[in-house]
């Protein structure tokens, strides 16, 4: 985002239509929905993994570590699936209203290409998203990386700790699959969601 910023006062502004803003804008949208869709959907992924390896333990022989791990590993799941839909959510929330800002001065700025006052305040608004975000995007990062890391390092335990216990091995492993595939899916979003805003600025500052 700051590489755009700082190349504002080089640009011939808001050349783009009212109608290629709009639809820029509709992308965002859609692309922001389908990031909570994919958030959604980690844990509901996961279910039917986490269900098969607490079947397995409860088929061993009485284990309070065993048991304990499981637990962890589902409450994990659980615990990471809503905190970063909250992360999302409140990064959302903070951007569109910082983004609405700059979204207005576009509009007024394409009634008035050459008022250089709104193109001072254009730039200072975009500004203050880019500077907005900054928080919320990394917690969501490293609470996605740290889902992650911690989801493969409770699967790792306890298989470890049933090392000739192959069904469990093999369920566990297939939970590691469908999480790295579900968390995929969540970047994907976020990825096409960075290149339209990228577009959004793109089309807002030329």
């Amino acid at each position: 985002m700051n590489r755009y910023v700082e190349t504002l006062e080089d640009r011939t502004l808001n050349s783009a239509t009212p109608a290629v803003l709009f639809a820029d804008q509709m992308k965002l949208a859609a692309d922001s929905k389908a990031t909570v869709m994919a958030l959604r959907q980690v844990v509901p992924s996961l279910a039917l993994d986490l269900k098969n390896a607490r079947l397995d333990v409860l088929q061993l022989a009485k284990s309070p570590a065993n048991i304990a791990l499981v637990n962890a590993l589902h409450n994990h799941a659980y615990q990471f699936g809503a905190m970063l839909l909250v992360d999302y959510n409140k990064l959302i929330a903070l951007s569109t209203r910082a983004m609405n800002k700059v979204m207005v001065d576009g509009f007024k700025l394409k009634l008035k290409p050459t008022d250089t006052t709104l193109q001072a305040k254009l730039q200072a608004d975009m500004v203050a998203f880019a500077t907005a975000v900054v928080g919320p995007s990394a917690k969501f990062a490293a609470d996605m990386t740290a889902a992650g890391t911690t989801l493969a390092t409770d699967a790792a335990a306890l298989a470890a700790a049933n090392p000739t216990v192959t069904k469990l091995a093999t369920d566990l492993q297939q939970l590691q699959g469908d999480a790295g595939t579900a968390f995929s899916k969540v970047q994907i979003a976020l990825a096409q969601g960075g290149a339209d805003l990228n577009q959004f600025v793109t089309d807002l500052t030329t």
